[in-house]
């Protein structure tokens, strides 16, 4: 029987199951729009899942950002649990097309990458709708590393390839992102030590997870875990 990543989530979860480390985005995301001017900015996160990002950025920054995702029944959670920003969240189909060419400053994909199977094209996508200037910042799970993980959880040496389509290195990201014609490419590591992670590394590999968080901080980024990152449309 095919691995439901989505149902396995909720299961574990609850039925607003978050699918990324929020908390770690969130912090990496606000050190980004720093830099940015910060009038009028236009943001979107892609695979917002129920928008717990666009909250965090609405309810702590007092910004708006708006948030896709493919998932219908995501988007209707969200919009209950976060009715401020229920005007903000989005269902799309698998791509952008429903948004204007250099409409957004700032677009957002943590966690998506991987479940993507085309992702050149779909990230030419994303620069068509990123405005000169403006920034894409993302976080994806590190193909040397999270194979392994996925096999101890899912009990399968062949499930994750069903959501972990594309699954990149620390290269391969980079030539892609320069491929679809981002400049200042940084791809780099990122606070691993929160809570959602040490619950993670806990429930499936007992004390020993803890173990293992402590080692990976001081991993060098080709077998770091996540590959967290930003570039920038020329």
């Amino acid at each position: 029987m095919r691995y439901d990543l989505y149902r396995d989530m909720e299961k574990q979860r609850g039925e607003y199951a978050e699918y990324g480390n929020t908390e770690l985005s969130y912090n990496y995301l606000v050190k980004q729009v720093q830099r940015q001017e910060r009038d009028n900015i236009k943001m979107l996160d892609i695979g917002t899942n129920i928008g717990t990002l666009p909250w965090l950025i609405y309810s702590k920054e007092k910004m708006l950002m708006d948030g896709v995702e493919v998932r219908e029944s995501a988007v209707e959670k969200g919009k209950k649990k976060y009715p401020e920003i229920a005007d903000r969240l989005h269902c799309i189909g698998p791509n952008l097309n429903m948004i204007s060419d250099e409409f957004y400053d700032v677009v957002t994909m943590f966690d998506v990458i991987e479940h993507i199977p085309d992702i050149e094209n779909y990230l030419k996508d994303v620069y068509r709708i990123i405005r000169p200037g403006g920034i894409f910042v993302f976080q994806t799970p590190n193909a040397r590393i999270n194979p392994l993980f996925e096999i101890v959880r899912t009990k399968s040496l062949t499930a994750y390839k069903d959501y972990h389509c594309s699954l990149q290195t620390p290269n391969s990201l980079r030539r892609i992102l320069k491929n679809v014609g981002f400049l200042d490419v940084v791809i780099e590591k990122n606070e691993i030590d929160s809570e959602f992670n040490r619950k993670k590394l806990q429930r499936y590999f007992g004390p020993a997870g803890l173990v293992a968080l402590e080692i990976f901080k001081r991993v060098p980024l080709g077998i770091y875990p996540n590959l967290w990152g930003n570039c920038k449309k020329k």
